[in-house]
């Protein structure tokens, strides 16, 4: 049995219709502080720092702009753009990911980190809850989905720990 970050963290709520990814980067980082050395930064933080990546008429974050927060010394994410059917085939999804997909519900581009894979299903933290909720107010929550959920996708962004820091934690 794997780490149970759902009794372990709370999940996170976005502060807008945009702060998506600086709510599942919070939240990555947090789970990642005990075992992979993480400094956990708020997205409060995450916002400060990055939010001149955002583009300036929608106030979403770029494409560009994530891969840089990705590749920031302090974050270190592994992003890679898959398609769907890899994706529906990727298996033990143990430690926490973060997942760019298309979501169209709410609008487009959207995250969420998933882990604890069971089956076909991922434990999803969605940063997006209550849907429609009010701005500053959400809560954020856990979710268990199917791999197909994500599947509306040209490509799907995944995001996880570097393999070298997954390496150097197991010796």
């Amino acid at each position: 049995m794997g780490y149970d970050y759902t009794k372990k963290i709370s999940p996170v709520g976005q502060f807008d219709q945009n702060a998506c990814w600086a709510a599942s980067i919070s939240w990555w980082t947090r789970a990642m502080m005990e075992n992979f050395k993480r400094k956990h930064m708020t997205q409060t933080e995450l916002i400060s720092k990055f939010n001149y990546l955002c583009d300036e008429d929608t106030g979403g974050m770029t494409l560009a702009g994530f891969r840089t927060v990705c590749g920031n010394a302090e974050i270190k994410i592994n992003l890679e753009y898959i398609s769907p059917t890899t994706f529906k085939k990727y298996a033990g999804i143990d430690l926490p990911m973060i997942i760019v997909f298309n979501y169209p519900v709410i609008g487009g581009t959207h995250m969420n980190v998933v882990f604890n894979q069971k089956g076909s299903t991922v434990a999803c933290m969605e940063p997006y809850f209550p849907f429609p909720g009010q701005d500053g107010k959400r809560s954020g929550k856990y979710i268990r989905r199917d791999m197909n959920f994500f599947a509306n996708s040209q490509q799907i962004g995944v995001g996880s720990l570097p393999l070298e820091d997954a390496f150097y934690q197991q010796q």
